[in-house]
């Protein structure tokens, strides 16, 4: 049992009031019975059945789950950044580094466009012209930056181009010819 609900992501919305956990187990079934509910109908239900209501709502948020989970709202982030200081900032180091590394705009963690991998809402796309920048080229450089296409090389008869990814665990090539020669 889960107290997920579809308006909480669209991957939450996708998956339905039950599904399949993946696991191979005869419990492998996710079963959420306030999946259609939106979150006034939950905090209505609380009250109703007096139960008790965690802490961190009654600190400004609205969905308790992952720590710094993309679709929190940006208050949320701001209620963390409050109250966990030295986890904040952790995490602005992080992000820091990873936008030096990938060359991308200092926008980039000012308006916490992180939270998105493969596109912007139009709201946020078009805050982001206004500060100059092509939203396209700003979601997809961190992606484009992990993969780069090696010249070609010639491997018998035929030439190939290869494609080196970054920041990707190496397979020592004896290992995968030891492994290849067992199968």
């Amino acid at each position: 049992m889960t107290g997920q609900r579809k308006y909480e992501s669209t991957q939450r919305a996708l998956v339905g009031k039950l599904s399949r956990t993946g696991t191979d187990t005869p419990f492998n079934y996710l079963a959420s019975p306030v999946y259609d509910w939106p979150s006034l109908a939950i905090h209505m239900y609380i009250h109703l059945e007096k139960l008790p209501l965690h802490p961190l709502y009654r600190l400004g948020f609205d969905r308790i789950g992952c720590y710094l989970c993309p679709t929190s709202r940006l208050a949320e982030f701001n209620i963390v950044k409050k109250l966990h200081p030295d986890l904040w900032s952790k995490w602005e180091n992080w992000l820091e580094n990873y936008r030096r590394t990938h060359r991308l705009p200092r926008v980039w963690i000012d308006k916490a466009l992180w939270r998105w991998r493969y596109s912007y809402p139009p709201e946020i796309e078009r805050l982001i012209r206004e500060k100059g920048y092509n939203p396209r080229h700003v979601l997809e450089k961190p992606i484009l930056y992990n993969a780069n296409v090696e010249p070609s090389i010639r491997i018998g008869k035929s030439i190939v181009k290869t494609i080196r990814l970054n920041n990707v665990e190496q397979i020592a090539l004896s290992k995968l010819k030891k492994a290849r020669q067992n199968t």
